[in-house]
């Protein structure tokens, strides 16, 4: 028999299986890690051997690393990317410990270049496509932009996320479904366990029993993960223990050096400031300039991090209805207040359904509508507040068949399913809601919630039992509404005992590195009071705050709501070097210029004709 690369892939499966027999591992649990493993080999194995037919490209003015192992470029979206593995140690502080690849991402800068700048969107989850191309305008500015793929995510391996192909689509027709009908991804929920998401969970989040439910099952899947046979890297290395922030942050250093580098700049977004943050502290002398937008808490402690989630998408909501009021003749509520309290307590008594495919009324909780509701608000051009008011009327209405529509809409976005290119509603084929975060699949858009849960899981620190979990949430649901304390209890459900020993970064901060904080009053998903918090942590930055709404300044600020075109650019000029030339200090505010949406017509009103405007007087100021 020839014996290929790909055959001694296999071999090498069929060993390690016979090892887990020999272990007495004989569960389906253990053959579905045999499976995950061996899918995430061939992935790995088929992705390198494609890269190897093509010949490597290394980007101009790069010096040879043997960290970097450059493949061929590719166009992506018009844009030539130049693609590279980073090679780093599992433990940065370990030379013998197993050496792991992480995908990079390269955009050259035009000329005379100035820099190397790294762009991270957010998640835990995104991934180096994302970063470069969201930062993309400045290479307009000389800045050569990199994006990194953090270790776990992405097609890197080992992965946190469960292949697709471990989904399995059970029979119609049983009386009740369980998650492991779906799926035996050894990262999965346990049986019973409602669907949690990063800000929310499919319960009511003020009732003490479905609560403390929610806990007691959520907890139990966490050996069951650790001991996923991918993430044993070693006899003394589990590879959830190195997946944090601070292992980032040592990666993009490695990467630093590796591409010749004495400085690198960073532009984070979302947890893309955590990113930053944690980078800017371990290295505060190879920083360069830092760009923190929408921030996230810079105390690395679970419960501050779902108090600052809970906070967020309830001032947001406060927003909502505070705009409605404004603008009482445009808006679809004409009682914003009362009405919303009027749905909010429909949810409570279960009046709000939609039918199954089978026939049987779906009924829609709070804690889904709540996690509906932040996703709507987190549109930073405010694109999405619109018709969220509208299906709250709808909501309200005598009309039961347009009633059920709009629920049915609710639960589409929660209770579904993301794999191999499709998308499955289980609640109306199943009468059952499970998602992405169920099965520890990527999903969609974060919706497998894995990554996130092992980046931070790792960061955060506080290991909590299931009563102390209670008592924290109860003080929480009292101080604030509903809608909060879901967030509170999405976050916590997940992450109060996953099964790491927290390695938590120090609390961010450095007091002479410069930095450019922008916080948004009205964001859903990061609290404004964080942003403020960054700036404390960073007292030589200068903070900026946005009027607007969504999460993160960035896409609203420069692409959608108006202000004025110094506020539209004004992450460019810090850039450039240029504030103060143009006149933005500490503590100055981009005025929002324009109406929020309150309604369907107005939401589609548009904004980019104002954009092209925008840019065009930009280019003229810079000139």
């Amino acid at each position: 028999m020839k014996f290929t690369p790909h055959s001694a892939v296999i071999m090498w499966i069929i060993l390690a299986g016979a090892t887990n027999l020999e272990e007495g591992c004989l569960t389906e649990d253990c053959a579905m890690q045999g499976v995950e493993m061996a899918s995430s080999m061939l992935q790995f194995r088929a992705v390198r051997d494609a890269a190897d037919t093509s010949p490597s490209v290394k980007p101009p003015l790069i010096p040879e690393s043997p960290s970097l192992k450059w493949k061929a470029p590719k166009e992506v979206y018009g844009f030539k990317l130049y693609e590279a593995a980073l090679q780093v140690h599992l433990d940065p502080q370990d030379t013998t410990s197993p050496i792991i690849e992480l995908e990079v991402l390269m955009l050259p800068g035009k000329a005379p270049v100035h820099g190397s700048m790294l762009g991270h969107c957010g998640g835990p989850g995104s991934e180096a496509l994302c970063g470069v191309l969201i930062h993309r305008t400045y290479t307009e500015y000389g800045y050569n932009v990199w994006g990194i793929t953090q270790r776990g995510i992405g097609k890197n391996v080992p992965s946190f996320h469960c292949p697709d192909s471990v989904v399995k689509l059970p029979p119609e027709g049983k009386d009740n479904y369980e998650v492991s009908d779906f799926t035996s991804c050894p990262c999965r929920l346990d049986d019973g366990t409602p669907l949690i998401g990063e800000t929310w969970a499919d319960i009511n989040p003020s009732d003490a029993d479905s609560v403390h439910n929610l806990l007691t099952q959520a907890a139990k899947r966490g050996s069951r993960c650790r001991n996923t046979r991918s993430f044993q890297m070693s006899p003394k290395h589990n590879f959830l223990d190195f997946a944090g922030t601070q292992m980032l942050a040592h990666d993009i250093d490695a990467l630093r050096a590796a591409i010749g580098e004495t400085q690198m700049h960073i532009s984070g977004i979302s947890y893309g400031t955590y990113v930053g943050g944690v980078y800017a502290s371990a290295y505060p002398d190879r920083i360069g300039k830092l760009i923190l937008d929408g921030n996230v808490v810079p105390f690395p402690e679970k419960t501050a991090l779902a108090q600052g989630s809970g906070i967020g998408i309830q001032q947001s909501i406060n927003k909502l209805l505070y705009n409605c009021k404004a603008q009482i003749d445009k808006c679809a509520l004409k009682n914003p207040d009362e009405q919303f309290n009027q749905i909010i307590d429909q949810l409570h008594k279960g009046d709000l359904t939609a039918p199954t495919a089978t026939g049987h009324d779906f009924v829609l909780t709070v804690g889904l509508f709540g996690g509906w509701l932040q996703e709507k608000l987190a549109s930073p051009d405010g694109s999405g507040w619109g018709p969220a008011l509208t299906i709250l009327s709808t909501l309200l209405s005598d009309n039961v068949s347009a009633r059920e529509v709009q629920v049915a809409t609710i639960l589409d976005a929660k209770c579904t399913l993301h794999f191999n290119g499709t998308k499955l509603a289980t609640w109306s084929k199943y009468d059952k809601c499970i998602g992405d975060a169920h099965l520890g699949i990527k999903g969609h858009h974060g919706s497998g919630f894995i990554h996130q849960l092992a980046v931070l899981g790792v960061d955060l620190a506080g290991r909590y039992t299931v009563s102390d979990a209670m008592r924290l949430w109860s003080d929480f649901k009292d101080n604030y509404g509903p809608i909060s304390a879901g967030a509170y209890v999405g976050l916590m459900a997940g992450l109060f005992q996953w099964p790491v020993v927290p390695s938590p970064p120090a609390p961010l901060g450095n007091p002479s590195v410069p930095a450019l904080i922008v916080g948004n009053l009205y964001d859903p998903s990061t609290s404004y009071q964080w942003s403020q918090e960054m700036h404390k942590a960073f007292p030589n930055s200068t903070m900026v705050t946005w009027q607007g709404v969504g999460h993160g300044w960035g896409a609203g600020g420069a692409a959608g709501l108006k202000s004025s075109v110094k506020c539209q650019f004004v992450k460019d000029y810090y850039m450039l070097g240029m504030l103060k030339q143009l006149h933005i200090h500490n503590g100055d505010t981009c005025r929002l210029e324009q109406e929020l949406p309150v309604s369907l017509v107005h939401s589609q009103g548009g904004h980019l004709p104002y954009l092209s405007l925008a840019y065009q007087s930009v280019s003229s100021a810079l000139m």
